[in-house]
């Protein structure tokens, strides 16, 4: 009797307040720092607490320091005996603060206002191009400071032809389509994989053999996304205007968007996919990420979360869905992470991810290594564990930030590094078709450590002065100093890819990878020795160049050159000179030529709009990226 009335007083839980709630979760949050706190993983804190004494805070996890040698860190039992025993785990609010700070919304090139999480590198560019042009803040903090724009030449008016957008049924000839399907294998294939190699062209010949058949919306919608992404830069005998081929073979995929919906299938899934890598290529970035979200309710209406796609189907059939399954998900985080937007899975991905495909079924193709996919994945969960631990719990749900945080997440990277295969290392063994996919991955690796690292860095450049911890300033500093050299192994990196000529414009990966690593060493000149790290800034100028040869990081290059020759780094005349004659150039003795773009046929052209900008005259402007798409047009 008495159990039955000890049930019956039980409050439920939905009489429990928020406020009562929220203090709850901060009371836990305080107790076990770094620990998910889900319903399995309270439920193991509770009993290993049973029997613990009431008030004794030893039972807490409190993860190690930080690794001065390797700069990681891991919550073992060992390190926090030792911590426990003369070390404590440092509180981080001015991290937190700083992110609070620094804005949530930007204004677009339509004028409206988008939200933009802390992990996006938005205010952290923000604020870095702050202090090296000298703008002060907006008033209102939660606005993230608009662009620098500079006059520019009058834009030309855009094209009037517009026949392949109006009939979405009318392909390019073969020739066309096979010469960007080409350079969409090579470069954009060998990240996400959406067909199998045989499959593709074994269909691009029915679809021009002479007895065509109907061709489906959906399949038609990749192939026009696939010849807005690479028409640029495929050489066109009969007209000289591939750009504006890329642009009304957009408009032909995006009048079939409804169609593809229609149809809901894996060819739809693999058309949303190419039309939002088309869409991002030509800066419509905001519905490249809305069409993301379209792929991916697809790919749960077809179970591929659950691993139960085509049970009626053979194994190939199903392990082509698991490999599409992971590819949007790659996808989704990278566009997802440039814009600072939630990603589809969230953070309890855990729960329904299928088993990675076997490469021994469905090849992942000629110019992507082994065991590639697996360990991509598995360094993108990393980067999303971050993302929710380090930024989006302390931003929005109030959670306490500490060394030992950052710690886990430096010792998990770490791990990751240590457990890669040799053939996945950079090496001069590594094939040459092989080069540019396990180059980016070290990539992601040094973004994601930079994910980690950046607003101590930010910190240092901003409030450091005001702290009077010593041991927090040291602390700081060391995670500062961890920051810049992720970058500079980025530098070494890309070197090494431009000389090779595996650097890509096709995706937005390789700038925007690109770009984090110029803000950082902006930040470093403005912390440490200017010098020094102005002369790594210059190194980066041609790794930009190389890369922005196209679509929309070349509309985004004027902008960060124009913030490079504020900043002390950018010669014009010299660059100018380099450009126009072509001449070698040694940059820190790393490279031979600047790109192979400098030795395109219109790199006269190019380098005019570049120069047409007056740098005196600046002004603030929220359209300086629409301003921008207007002039390239």
């Amino acid at each position: 009797m008495e159990g039955e009335v000890s049930k019956i007083n039980k409050r439920p839980f939905y009489f429990v307040s928020e406020e009562e709630y929220r203090l709850l979760h901060q009371l836990c949050t305080k107790s076990f720092p770094g620990q998910d706190l889900s319903i399995p993983n309270l439920r193991r804190l509770a009993s290993q607490t049973q029997n613990a004494t009431v008030g004794t805070p030893d039972f807490a996890p409190t993860p190690s320091t930080v690794d001065a040698e390797d700069g990681s860190g891991e919550a073992s039992s060992e390190d926090a005996i030792s911590l426990r025993a003369g070390r404590s785990d440092i509180p981080l609010p001015e991290i937190v603060n700083i992110h609070q700070d620094l804005g949530c919304l930007i204004v677009d090139g339509q004028g409206e206002h988008r939200y933009v999480g802390p992990d996006s590198g938005h205010s952290f560019n923000t604020a870095v191009r702050s202090w090296t042009l000298n703008i002060s803040n907006l008033t209102d903090k939660e606005i993230l400071s608009p662009m620098v724009r500079v006059t520019a030449p009058a834009a030309s008016p855009p094209s009037e032809s517009r026949a392949l957008a109006q009939n979405p049924n009318s392909l390019p000839t073969e020739d066309i389509v096979q010469s960007c399907a080409s350079r969409y294998f090579e470069e954009v294939h060998s990240m996400y994989w959406l067909y199998s190699t045989e499959e593709f062209y074994t269909r691009l010949e029915a679809t021009y053999s002479r007895s065509r058949t109907q061709q489906s919306g959906s399949w038609l919608c990749s192939l026009h996304s696939i010849v807005a992404l690479g028409a640029s830069s495929i050489q066109l005998p009969e007209s000289p205007h591939n750009e504006e081929l890329g642009r009304k073979s957009l408009e032909a995929a995006k009048l079939l968007v409804s169609t593809v919906c229609d149809q809901s299938d894996l060819d739809g899934v693999r058309a949303y996919i190419l039309l939002s890598l088309a869409l991002q290529f030509h800066g419509y970035l905001h519905q490249a990420y809305m069409y993301v979200g379209i792929a991916t309710r697809i790919a749960f209406s077809l179970g591929l979360h659950l691993d139960k796609y085509a049970t009626k189907h053979n194994v190939v059939s199903k392990t082509h869905g698991r490999r599409l399954w992971w590819s949007l998900f790659l996808f989704d985080h990278d566009i997802s992470l440039q814009l600072g937007k939630p990603s589809m899975s969230g953070p309890t991905y855990a729960s329904w991810n299928p088993p990675l495909p076997s490469e021994e079924i469905v090849g992942p193709g000629s110019f992507t290594p082994n065991e590639h996919l697996e360990h991509c994945v598995g360094l993108a969960q990393l980067a999303k564990e971050v993302r929710h631990n380090l930024y989006t719990r302390p931003i929005h749900e109030g959670v306490q930030l500490s060394q030992s945080n950052f710690e886990v997440s430096l010792k998990s990277l770490k791990q990751w590094l240590d457990m890669l295969p040799q053939h996945l290392h950079i090496a001069p063994s590594v094939p040459p078709f092989h080069r540019r996919l396990v180059a980016m991955l070290h990539l992601r690796y040094w973004s994601t450590v930079m994910l980690v690292t950046r607003p101590f860095l930010l910190c240092s450049l901003l409030r450091v002065n005001r702290l009077s911890d010593v041991k927090k300033r040291q602390y700081i500093d060391e995670l500062a100093r961890k920051c810049v050299s992720a970058a500079q192994a980025s530098i070494e990196i890309f070197e090494d890819m431009v000389r090779e000529s595996v650097v890509s414009s096709l995706v937005m990966m390789d700038f925007f990878f690109a770009l984090q690593v110029v803000q950082v060493i902006l930040a470093a000149a403005a912390v440490y020795c200017p010098e020094t790290y102005k002369g790594q800034a210059k190194r980066c100028i041609a790794i930009l160049r190389a890369i922005a040869t196209s679509g929309y990081p070349k509309h985004l290059l004027p902008e960060t050159i124009f913030q490079l020759q504020r900043a002390g780094v950018f010669d014009d005349a010299l660059f100018s000179r380099e450009l126009r004659d072509g001449l070698h150039t040694s940059i820190d003795g790393s490279l031979q030529r600047y790109t192979r773009a400098v030795e395109t046929p219109d790199v006269e052209s190019d380098w005019r709009l570049l120069t047409d900008f007056d740098f005196f005259d600046v002004t603030v402007e929220e359209d300086f990226m629409d301003q921008l798409m207007r002039i390239s047009d």
